[in-house]
């Protein structure tokens, strides 16, 4: 499904910069009557065009930090540049765009949509997880309805390329239309395997069936036949765990009695001694504590062999078909209905499939066809930007002295387009913190073609290939983290008493009255929570130390469901 921004005017101030150590220019370009006349009090745009920003030959320290002993750390902050793609590490002054007049970074105040109708005339899809009695602060960067110029979107697009696009051998886009372009051949083939999961959960209970039905067989069978077994292994084990601390002591009492000349116990615990000999079902053995522990081992054996058979026949149960209606077993209906969820959503019945992966798959599959088209078709993406830091540390030593460390980081063609942070207040649900307290919700995304972090200085690594050899390169590196959903699971923000940064994000309850106004039941409360509260990923398309790549690395479908982080003095 595309999601489309609602049209808004804002004012929007473009600025011309070129910016140099030392030195700045600006220019501030005049708006029209006509333009102006369309700003509607929404908020503040704000755009810079054809801008540079290079901190060579400027002198710039970091301080304030010190090490365990209480020491200053010096920092050199060496090297520092915000330029266009194509820069070469800032090394030719190429001027860059943040954000534009048609999609500038915007700071407003906005009400939130939650408890509107759809076809009210304020809903915005945007801010549909915060209630409409609440406004908010939002700072936002570039968006874009484009799926070629929207970096998350098309950051999907590159990761189902497996390449870095444009660059030499990543140019397959199939024949104009076809969607036979190498990310649209990968992503459909996620599919058919969902596809090929869903046919299989429907062959085996009929696509008629409906979800509650297999549920309910599930919770009888488990309450007949699961529940009673797991009550007699878990019995089992709680005999086998006394039987085991019977041992220990007579084990105990065996080794202050007998001890090896050495001082070491004569045998392992558990462990029949070696003098024992079984006569007619008794222990005969050098001494009697021997005797009387060697009947407690035969004690913890015995009773570990009813557990396992508890076991066994509990294991017989789980997958034993004829307990059920449906004529599958408790275990593999659990794993469909679970499975069924995960691919389909939250629908009755075996043939509803509108939400869950397929549903999700299937709309980036639409995304990375429109913009493999598009590319076949002449539609070029925007640049992005080069961006660079460079720092030299000063550390002392323990044991005295110094010593020198360096990092240099270099991205190129960094986006970070559709990047939010909204903010707004809500009463205190602690009882004690009394009063309002900031709640917010994070979207952040970056997407660089190419990352490279490097911790040998230039007089160490002195030549290119040195300096190739001793850097970390993260090619196509995307990353799109969500933290927070509305009024649902807002990121909470706050000091502690000893004046401490906290951000907290809890889990969501389905009670509190800002989380759930609708007074959903819990099923239906969570099930819209994981159904729609955006989720995180990080795919990294290749990484490499020198010329050895490691491969790529991808984690998808991350949500948070706990987090507190806590700002602590060094």
């Amino acid at each position: 499904m595309k999601v489309f921004q609602k049209g808004i005017s804002l004012p929007v101030i473009a600025i011309s910069t070129v910016l140099f150590a030392g030195s700045s220019y600006g220019d501030l370009v005049a708006m029209h009557d006509e333009e102006l006349s369309k700003a509607t009090g929404e908020g503040l745009g704000f755009a810079l065009q054809d801008f540079i920003l290079d901190s060579d030959g400027a002198e710039l320290k970091v301080t304030g930090i010190k090490d365990s002993n209480g020491s200053e750390i010096d920092i050199d902050w060496t090297s520092f540049y915000i330029m266009g793609e194509g820069s070469q590490k800032g090394s030719i002054a190429t001027t860059t765009d943040i954000g534009s007049y048609l999609n500038p970074w915007i700071f407003r105040s906005v009400r939130g949509s939650r408890g509107l109708d759809l076809n009210d005339a304020d809903y915005d899809e945007r801010y549909s997880s915060i209630g409409n009695d609440v406004a908010l602060l939002e700072i936002a960067t570039d968006y874009y309805e484009n799926p070629v110029q929207q970096s998350a979107v098309f950051g999907e697009f590159s990761r189902y390329q497996g390449c870095v696009y444009g660059e030499s051998g990543c140019q397959d886009l199939g024949i104009d239309g076809s969607g036979d372009s190498a990310a649209e051949r990968a992503i459909q083939s996620e599919i058919d395997s969902l596809l090929g999961t869903r046919s299989e959960i429907q062959t085996r209970y009929g696509a008629s069936t409906s979800v509650n039905f297999i549920q309910n067989d599930i919770n009888t069978v488990y309450d007949q036949e699961i529940q009673p077994r797991e009550g007699v292994v878990d019995q089992e084990q709680a005999d086998v765990n006394a039987s085991v601390e019977i041992a220990r002591d007579f084990y105990e009492v065996m080794n202050q009695a007998i001890l090896n000349d050495n001082g070491t116990p004569s045998t392992s615990f558990l462990v029949i001694p070696e003098s024992c000999s079984k006569w007619f079902g008794a222990y005969v053995c050098d001494y009697n504590e021997e005797e009387d522990y060697a009947e407690t081992v035969d004690d913890v054996n015995a009773e570990k062999e009813q557990l396992r058979t508890a076991k066994d026949d509990l294991n017989l149960a789980l997958n034993d078909g004829s307990y059920s209606s449906t004529g599958e077993s408790y275990l593999t209906m659990v794993k469909d209905i679970n499975e069924f969820k995960s691919i389909c959503g939250y629908g009755d019945q075996l043939s509803d499939c509108e939400g869950g992966q397929i549903t999700r798959k299937q709309g980036i599959r639409d995304d990375i066809e429109t913009i493999a088209f598009s590319l076949s078709n002449g539609q070029a993406r925007r640049n992005g930007m080069d961006i660079g830091l460079t720092f030299e540390f000063d550390l002392n030593l323990a044991g005295g002295g110094t010593r020198s460390d360096f990092l240099d980081i270099d991205m190129r063609g960094v986006f970070i387009d559709g990047t939010s942070f909204k903010l707004w207040s809500r009463p205190s649900t602690d009882p004690a913190s009394p009063g309002s307290e900031l709640l917010g919700e994070l979207r952040l995304n970056l997407f660089a073609k190419e990352l490279d972090i490097r911790a040998c200085d230039d007089t160490i690594c002195n030549t290119e290939a040195l300096r190739e050899a001793n850097t970390l390169n993260m090619d196509n590196f995307i990353l799109s983290l969500n933290l927070g959903y509305g009024d649902v699971q807002p990121v909470k923000f706050s000091a502690t008493s000893e004046g401490h940064f906290q951000l907290k994000l809890e889990n969501p309850d389905w009670t509190n009255e800002f989380a759930n106004p609708d007074g959903l039941s819990a099923q239906a409360f969570y099930e819209d929570y994981y159904e729609n509260a955006p989720k995180s990923y990080l795919h990294i398309g290749d990484v490499r130390v020198g010329n050895t790549s490691l491969g790529s690395s991808t984690i998808s479908g991350a949500r948070a469901q706990y987090l507190s982080v806590t700002t602590r003095d060094l």
